[in-house]
């Protein structure tokens, strides 16, 4: 599984790079990105969980994407396609790939906190070099972040980030000390 996970890695550099020089990626990554993800979470868990996991996350993304367009197109008094402008299809296609191995916790979690880091690194980014280049590396910058977080699992901290046991866990204890403080 070592090998799966070097190569899960390279390929995300790789999407890191693309995005990062070219504002763009070559489509082929995603599906070979979700077959290897998919090959990672068949250790834990079987076929079935990760499909219901990867229905549940996609309905998220959808409400998600609806609310945006439906807010965008009563702001401009106009309809609006989010893919035209706003989000590029390779930023949808790594939503989807990364909803393939994330469970909902665990990838709502990942989403939140990797736009909220996007943002401040881009902020930065601009701050530190003068450019006039406005479109964020989003699916780039959210790999490299992904990457991150799988390295740390895998290798620091041998954390299954397949399972939301440990998040549900925290909130449980939390929900408790809440209860009690009150």
């Amino acid at each position: 599984m070592i090998a799966v996970q070097i190569l899960t890695l390279l390929t995300l550099a790789v999407i890191f790079i693309q995005d990062l020089v070219y504002r763009g990626v070559y489509w082929i990554l995603f599906p070979i990105l979700a077959i290897l993800l998919i090959t990672l979470r068949l250790q834990y868990q079987p076929l079935a969980d990760i499909v219901l996991s990867l229905e549940i996350n996609l309905g998220v993304l959808l409400v998600e994407f609806m609310l945006l367009t439906l807010y965008f197109s009563v702001k401009y008094r106009r309809r609006l396609n989010l893919t035209q402008g706003w989000l590029c299809v390779g930023d949808l296609f790594f939503l989807a790939v990364c909803a393939i191995y994330l469970p909902l916790l665990n990838f709502m979690l990942f989403y939140l906190v990797s736009l909220i880091a996007v943002i401040i690194i881009w902020k930065i980014h601009l701050t530190v070099v003068k450019t006039t280049e406005v479109r964020i590396p989003l699916a780039g910058l959210q790999g490299l972040l992904l990457g991150i977080v799988l390295s740390v699992c895998w290798w620091v901290w041998h954390f299954n980030i397949t399972a939301d046991y440990r998040l549900v866990h925290f909130y449980y204890k939390a929900s408790k000390l809440q209860m009690h403080l009150f």
